[in-house]
């Protein structure tokens, strides 16, 4: 058995190194969380370029997003609805070809179709993001024009991406 004042001694140890651990787990948390706040704020460096087009108001003077001509083919029963489809396209900034009926009289039960040829991959990528369930079906085409033909299970496009330009940067 030890004596009474060696005993107090290893108490007053023990509170002491209690009170140390607290504050060495209290500022490794600060520091943890400073880190973290400092990386949520921190400026990545300037916007990095997207596949997906900012919104061209029918009314702006802006240059359309995309050079890809879409011709609109409807392959549904319901009258009217690749024109009002085209006028959506070209508000997104694509160049609109042909607006009419399906010339291949296809049944397309998908929402869409989207037809491209060899040299149009991009393009059809672009235009089947607009749309959700649409079918890619590449034929013998040889420019990069692409058709959209609306499906039977069709009701409307994917929300138009929104986009703010990008604010200069000191570098």
């Amino acid at each position: 058995m030890g004596s009474p004042r060696t005993a107090g001694m290893t108490r007053r140890w023990r509170v002491i190194r209690q009170i140390l651990v607290f504050a060495a787990v209290l500022a490794f948390l600060g520091v943890a969380f400073y880190k973290a706040m400092t990386y949520l704020k921190s400026d990545t460096g300037s916007p990095k370029a997207t596949s997906t087009p900012c919104v061209v108001s029918p009314n702006s003077k802006a240059a359309p997003t995309y050079t890809v001509r879409v011709n609109i083919f409807n392959a549904t029963n319901r009258a009217g609805l690749a024109a009002e489809v085209a006028q959506q396209f070209k508000a997104r900034g694509f160049l609109i070809g042909k607006v009419a009926n399906d010339p291949h009289n296809r049944k397309v039960t998908a929402s869409a179709e989207v037809r491209y040829g060899v040299n149009g991959p991009k393009e059809a990528l672009a235009v089947s993001n607009q749309v959700s369930g649409a079918k890619k079906v590449k034929d013998t085409r040889k420019d990069a024009s692409v058709d959209f033909v609306l499906g039977n299970a069709f009701a409307e496009l994917k929300p138009a991406p929104t986009c703010t330009a990008p604010t200069p940067t000191n570098t």
